[in-house]
């Protein structure tokens, strides 16, 4: 069970209180899916790399193909695996169509975490793929030139996401408050 903390709550309550609709009208609240994979597709001529991220887990999977001339796209390699922060996870190919290294790992770019692909690989004997890609920003991370672990709250700063623990607690806050009959706990007491 996860509890709110009073500075937690005045957190929310004041980030709530600038954000409320005019006239008492309520709030406007975004939820961002808590748990999600997100897909992700790269194409460079004759290669397709097609697969999803799960945020949670950390865990990515996915399909290598190669375009052939008369049969068309083939899925020729299959990879899965576990993400860790420091060195990613890589899938070593020696097939003979492909050869090579896919790396998966996050990386900082431009201050701002991504989830990126390595590729050393050659295709076909004859095609040379080689560079970083950065496929997406990953949510719920902050910059290291921002300050370091999760945010405390959303904020528009270059790098900066909402974290898993603020949504929860934006969560319990919205349940204490319904229960309250959708009025602060500061004005609940006072009342």
């Amino acid at each position: 069970m996860s509890v709110l903390s009073a500075e937690a709550a005045a957190d929310i309550a004041s980030y709530l209180e600038a954000h409320a609709l005019p006239d008492g009208g309520g709030y406007i609240v975004v939820e961002q899916a808590i748990g999600h994979k997100i897909p992700f597709r790269f194409e460079n001529g004759k290669l397709l790399i097609e697969g999803v991220l799960d945020v949670d887990d950390r865990f990515v999977s996915g399909d290598v193909n190669i375009w052939f001339p008369i049969f068309g796209w083939r899925t020729v390699f299959h990879f899965s695996g576990k993400v860790p922060d420091d060195v990613g996870v890589w899938f070593d190919i020696d097939l003979f169509a492909i050869k090579g290294r896919i790396t998966f790992k996050y990386q900082y770019v431009l201050g701002v975490k991504f989830f990126t692909m390595i590729l050393a690989i050659r295709i076909l004997n004859t095609w040379d793929i080689n560079g970083t890609i950065p496929l997406f920003p990953v949510p719920f991370f902050s910059s290291p030139i921002a300050g370091t672990g999760p945010v405390n709250a959303p904020s528009a700063a270059a790098g900066t996401y909402i974290n898993n623990q603020w949504l929860e607690q934006l969560h319990l806050f919205s349940k204490l408050a319904l229960e309250k009959g959708a009025v602060l706990p500061e004005a609940a007491t006072a009342a």
